[in-house]
Protein backbone atom coordinates (compact mmCIF):
# COMPACT_ATOMS: atom_id res chain seq x y z
CA UNK A 1 0.00 0.00 0.00
CA UNK A 2 1.33 3.43 -0.86
CA UNK A 3 1.82 6.10 1.80
CA UNK A 4 1.35 8.87 -0.77
CA UNK A 5 -1.29 11.52 -0.30
CA UNK A 6 -4.46 10.63 -2.34
CA UNK A 7 -4.53 14.21 -3.64
CA UNK A 8 -1.01 13.81 -5.00
CA UNK A 9 -2.02 10.53 -6.64
CA UNK A 10 -5.08 12.25 -8.13
CA UNK A 11 -2.93 15.07 -9.52
CA UNK A 12 -0.50 12.52 -10.95
CA UNK A 13 -3.37 10.60 -12.55
CA UNK A 14 -4.85 13.75 -14.12
CA UNK A 15 -1.37 14.78 -15.30
CA UNK A 16 -1.04 11.39 -17.01
CA UNK A 17 -4.45 11.82 -18.62
CA UNK A 18 -3.57 15.25 -19.96
CA UNK A 19 -0.31 13.81 -21.28
CA UNK A 20 -2.25 10.98 -22.92
CA UNK A 21 -4.07 13.46 -25.17
CA UNK A 22 -0.67 14.75 -26.30
CA UNK A 23 0.52 11.17 -26.94
CA UNK A 24 -2.45 10.43 -29.23
CA UNK A 25 -0.65 10.99 -32.52
CA UNK A 26 2.42 9.06 -31.37
CA UNK A 27 1.28 5.65 -32.61
CA UNK A 28 0.10 6.97 -35.96
CA UNK A 29 3.14 9.20 -36.37
CA UNK A 30 5.57 6.40 -35.51
CA UNK A 31 3.67 4.10 -37.84
CA UNK A 32 4.36 6.48 -40.75
CA UNK A 33 8.04 6.62 -39.82
CA UNK A 34 8.15 2.82 -39.63
CA UNK A 35 6.50 2.55 -43.07
CA UNK A 36 8.96 5.07 -44.44
CA UNK A 37 11.92 3.15 -43.04
CA UNK A 38 10.51 -0.18 -44.29
CA UNK A 39 10.08 1.29 -47.75
CA UNK A 40 13.67 2.52 -47.75
CA UNK A 41 14.93 -0.88 -46.64
CA UNK A 42 12.85 -2.74 -49.23
CA UNK A 43 14.57 -0.87 -52.07
CA UNK A 44 18.08 -1.41 -50.79
CA UNK A 45 19.52 -2.13 -54.22
CA UNK A 46 18.67 1.48 -55.12
CA UNK A 47 19.91 2.87 -51.82
CA UNK A 48 23.67 2.61 -51.78
CA UNK A 49 23.60 5.08 -48.91
CA UNK A 50 21.14 2.91 -46.97
CA UNK A 51 23.21 2.59 -43.80
CA UNK A 52 23.78 6.32 -43.46
CA UNK A 53 20.23 7.28 -44.33
CA UNK A 54 18.73 4.70 -41.99
CA UNK A 55 21.06 5.94 -39.29
CA UNK A 56 19.54 9.43 -39.59
CA UNK A 57 16.01 8.02 -39.61
CA UNK A 58 16.81 5.96 -36.53
CA UNK A 59 18.17 9.05 -34.75
CA UNK A 60 15.06 10.98 -35.71
CA UNK A 61 12.74 8.21 -34.54
CA UNK A 62 14.69 7.75 -31.30
CA UNK A 63 14.52 11.47 -30.63
CA UNK A 64 10.77 11.56 -31.24
CA UNK A 65 10.15 8.47 -29.11
CA UNK A 66 12.29 9.73 -26.23
CA UNK A 67 10.46 13.06 -25.98
CA UNK A 68 6.93 12.10 -26.98
CA UNK A 69 4.81 15.15 -26.15
CA UNK A 70 7.50 17.49 -24.80
CA UNK A 71 8.98 18.68 -28.11
CA UNK A 72 11.57 20.88 -26.48
CA UNK A 73 14.20 19.35 -28.72
CA UNK A 74 13.71 21.55 -31.77
CA UNK A 75 17.40 22.11 -32.45
CA UNK A 76 18.31 18.44 -32.20
CA UNK A 77 15.32 17.24 -34.22
CA UNK A 78 15.84 19.82 -36.93
CA UNK A 79 19.50 18.86 -37.01
CA UNK A 80 18.53 15.24 -37.80
CA UNK A 81 16.07 16.36 -40.46
CA UNK A 82 18.74 18.54 -42.03
CA UNK A 83 21.19 15.62 -42.02
CA UNK A 84 18.55 13.44 -43.61
CA UNK A 85 17.77 16.04 -46.27
CA UNK A 86 21.48 16.58 -46.97
CA UNK A 87 21.99 12.85 -47.39
CA UNK A 88 19.05 12.54 -49.78
CA UNK A 89 20.19 15.51 -51.84
CA UNK A 90 23.79 14.31 -52.04
CA UNK A 91 22.65 11.07 -53.65
CA UNK A 92 19.96 12.47 -55.90
CA UNK A 93 21.34 10.85 -59.05
CA UNK A 94 20.65 7.38 -57.71
CA UNK A 95 17.63 8.24 -55.61
CA UNK A 96 14.45 7.42 -57.54
CA UNK A 97 11.75 7.37 -54.92
CA UNK A 98 8.59 5.42 -55.56
CA UNK A 99 5.06 6.79 -55.30
CA UNK A 100 4.47 4.74 -52.14
CA UNK A 101 7.53 6.25 -50.48
CA UNK A 102 6.32 9.78 -51.21
CA UNK A 103 2.89 8.83 -49.95
CA UNK A 104 4.36 7.92 -46.57
CA UNK A 105 6.17 11.26 -46.42
CA UNK A 106 2.95 13.07 -47.30
CA UNK A 107 1.10 11.18 -44.56
CA UNK A 108 3.85 12.03 -42.10
CA UNK A 109 3.68 15.72 -43.00
CA UNK A 110 -0.13 15.70 -42.78
CA UNK A 111 0.02 14.06 -39.37
CA UNK A 112 2.49 16.65 -38.09
CA UNK A 113 0.44 19.54 -39.39
CA UNK A 114 -2.85 18.16 -38.06
CA UNK A 115 -1.45 18.20 -34.53
CA UNK A 116 0.13 21.62 -34.81
CA UNK A 117 -0.96 22.74 -31.35
CA UNK A 118 1.51 20.15 -30.00
CA UNK A 119 4.26 21.32 -32.32
CA UNK A 120 5.40 24.64 -30.98
CA UNK A 121 8.22 24.58 -33.47
CA UNK A 122 5.89 23.61 -36.34
CA UNK A 123 7.04 26.32 -38.76
CA UNK A 124 10.66 25.20 -38.65
CA UNK A 125 9.86 21.50 -38.60
CA UNK A 126 7.34 21.75 -41.43
CA UNK A 127 9.86 23.79 -43.40
CA UNK A 128 12.35 20.91 -43.32
CA UNK A 129 9.70 18.31 -44.10
CA UNK A 130 8.43 20.45 -46.98
CA UNK A 131 11.99 20.73 -48.33
CA UNK A 132 12.39 16.98 -48.06
CA UNK A 133 9.06 16.30 -49.71
CA UNK A 134 9.74 18.83 -52.48
CA UNK A 135 13.11 17.28 -53.17
CA UNK A 136 11.63 13.80 -53.35
CA UNK A 137 8.86 14.85 -55.72
CA UNK A 138 11.36 16.64 -57.95
CA UNK A 139 13.48 13.51 -58.06
CA UNK A 140 10.49 11.32 -58.77
CA UNK A 141 9.39 13.54 -61.66
CA UNK A 142 12.88 14.08 -63.03
CA UNK A 143 13.25 12.91 -66.65
CA UNK A 144 15.41 9.79 -66.88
Amino acid sequence: MSDENPYVLSVKASHCQSDASMFKPKIQFNNYLRLLLTELMSHNSMFKFKIQLNHYLRLLLTELMSHNSMFKFKIQLNHYLRLLLTELMSHNSMFKPKIQFNNYLRLLLTELMSHNSMFKFKIQLNHYLRLLLTELYQLMNKPT
